[in-house]
């Protein structure tokens, strides 16, 4: 099962227990999507929150490599805890897992006979979010090749480059790019 919880829009993320994080993400959000994924048996299943913010599966295939993902639907990922019954009963321990850069939890392995139950933690985002990318070309790149040449060609990350965004006709606000050659604009 997944437990859904949305914190609040101003939630600020922060290394936080799971007691914490309960207490302060109450929502529980109805018709939410989660695919499930063991791709050694060829399982495959979505399915919606309930209206006590619950997704569950049965009969999913023990062991294999578990993949979770939330389908897009505007909610930022945040924290998620997993535990593990015996009897199908609320797990007496959680570890926190670290979700995947697209978003998804892999690398579950459940034992037969076993429950598997998630705490998903998220934060609502209604603004567009823009990324962008810096790469470095060599000195053979030509300024009129096109995107695809571009990308396939300029493939040094660019980190620490300094550019400035904002309205036109408005003084940009400065910022740098990451270690790896990008910049997230929410």
């Amino acid at each position: 099962e997944v437990w859904k919880y949305v914190c609040p829009q101003e939630w600020e993320y922060g290394t936080y227990d799971l007691d914490y994080y309960q207490s302060e993400c109450t929502e529980r959000p109805e018709g939410v999507e989660f695919d499930l994924y063991n791709q050694p048996y060829g399982y495959e299943e979505t399915q919606s929150t309930d209206s006590n913010g619950v997704a569950s599966w049965s009969d999913v295939p023990s062991g294999g490599s578990l993949y979770f993902w939330e389908v897009p639907n505007g909610y930022t990922p945040i924290a998620v805890w997993c535990g593990v019954s015996s009897d199908g009963s609320e797990p007496t321990s959680w570890d926190e897992y670290t979700l995947d850069s697209d978003g998804a939890l892999s690398g579950l392995w459940v034992e037969p006979e076993q429950y598997l139950y998630c705490k998903w933690f998220n934060k609502p985002y209604d603004y567009p979010q823009v990324w962008i990318y810096k790469y470095n070309c060599d000195q053979t790149a030509h300024w009129n090749w096109s995107y695809h040449q571009l990308l396939a060609q300029c493939d040094t990350y660019a980190p620490g480059v300094e550019f400035g965004y904002g309205p036109q006709g408005e003084d940009p606000t400065s910022t740098t790019t990451d270690d790896q050659g990008k910049w997230l604009y929410e």
